[in-house]
């Protein structure tokens, strides 16, 4: 017995199928795409959010009269959680890290005027394409930066 062949199969050609997976191959590169913008923009978010908190504590600490800081070097912290360095910690006693961000802090309390800094602090996500940073001058004027471009943990 011979067996009928059917001419009208009902499917797909193949054109068809490479046509549907090209687009969703060019629809997921997209998607990708604006994933990573997405991903850059909440580590900058973070950053600033490191930043704002530092400067508060920072504030609070050097309004409080009844205790003399001692000056600060470059401290650079990368590990999350509370600020390792003792005077650090002591300066900002509220400030945590989070993961994957590069703290940055330094305290001058002999800076008086103008030609020096007083203090500094710069926040970096390590995922992150942009970073900020705060100076404040010993005459009390400040610079916030944002959106410095060049983020990274190096």
């Amino acid at each position: 017995m011979k067996e009928k062949i059917v001419k009208n199969q009902k499917g797909f050609t193949l054109i068809e199928l490479l046509t549907v997976i090209a687009i969703l191959g060019v629809l997921a590169g997209l998607s990708l795409q604006s994933l990573k913008v997405y991903r850059g923009s909440a580590a900058y978010g973070v950053a600033t959010s490191t930043m704002r908190t530092g400067r508060t504590a920072l504030e609070g600490s050097l309004n409080n009269i009844d205790v003399a800081y001692g000056t600060l070097a470059l401290y650079s912290q990368t590990t999350q959680g509370p600020l390792v360095n003792a005077a650090a910690r002591e300066l900002l006693p509220t400030l945590q890290i989070p993961r994957n961000v590069k703290f940055e802090v330094a305290h001058d309390a002999a800076c008086a005027d103008s030609t020096c800094v007083a203090d500094f602090m710069q926040a970096k996500h390590c995922q992150g394409l942009k970073y900020t940073n705060w100076t404040r001058w010993g005459d009390g004027v400040d610079l916030l930066v944002e959106n410095i471009d060049g983020g990274g943990c190096s």
